[in-house]
């Protein structure tokens, strides 16, 4: 189990720093003149594609794309936090401490950080959609990515293994008492 324990333990730090690099990446190659690409920028031209609320004030558009975009990139950091909590895991499962509650709670945390970062980022993903491309919202939920849907299944599977292993360590301690 050390072994595997190692190799999942090396693939989660792999995944952290290239989603720390990803991060750093958005962060130096962040620039506004992808927001005066969008066809809610010149809004006079696209009388067809209005936004929602029919807004036209650039400062309140720069503002929401700041605020979207920021926000986004935030979430990502949270994301670490939750393969951190799986990287605490590998590591008490490379200490063979199975049932401990510091597992428990890893589990806990590491599944309400990838639900509540799949659930923030669909949300501010149809944010973005309803104010800078169009009223229907609908033809967003279409765009709903599959890894974030798997995110969210593993998010739930974690919630479950949290009460799987709580479960566990109560018959364990009852076994424990009974020898």
């Amino acid at each position: 189990m050390k072994n595997k324990s190692l190799i999942l333990q090396i693939l989660l730090a792999f995944m952290f720093f290239s989603i720390l690099n990803a991060i750093l990446s958005d962060i130096w190659y962040y620039n506004l003149d992808h927001l005066k690409g969008l066809k809610v920028w010149n809004a006079e031209e696209h009388e067809g594609k209005e936004s929602i609320a029919n807004i036209r004030d650039k400062q309140w558009l720069e503002f929401a794309y700041n605020s979207i975009y920021w926000t986004l990139l935030l979430l990502k950091f949270y994301f670490l936090l939750g393969l951190y909590y799986l990287f605490t895991i590998f590591r008490s499962f490379e200490k063979e401490k199975y049932f401990s509650s510091s597992i428990i709670n890893s589990f806990r945390k590491a599944g309400s950080v990838f639900l509540l970062y799949c659930i923030a980022v669909f949300v501010l993903k149809a944010l973005f959609h309803l104010i800078f491309y169009s009223k229907n919202i609908a033809k967003h939920f279409y765009k709903f990515d599959e890894s974030y849907t798997l995110l969210f299944i593993c998010g739930l599977a974690f919630y479950a293994f949290a009460e799987i292993f709580k479960k566990a360590q109560k018959l364990q301690e009852e076994n424990d008492l009974t020898i």
